[in-house]
């Protein structure tokens, strides 16, 4: 069960890295050929942004894993 938790992880991990990366190819692809110096600023902050998504994200299951693994105790997110 171990190893499974751990190879869902980093293929989560590595999907997303590959998404963010993409994307942020594409908006920088767009804001070297646009027109309006307005969209590439849009881009930029598109491309900030989901980067800071992804290290939020990344954190919060990091934090996961290691209580999980000190305490032992599966951490439930249910709201019911």
């Amino acid at each position: 069960m171990g190893v499974l938790y751990d190879l869902s992880f980093a293929f989560f991990v590595f999907l997303t890295g590959a998404s963010v990366l993409a994307s942020g190819a594409s908006l920088g692809y767009q804001a070297l050929f646009s027109a309006s110096d307005t969209v590439a600023n849009w881009n930029v902050i598109a491309i900030v942004g989901s980067y800071v998504a992804l290290v939020r994200q990344a954190g919060v299951c990091e934090i996961y894993r290691y209580l999980t693994a000190r305490t032992g105790y599966r951490i439930t997110w249910s709201l019911y």
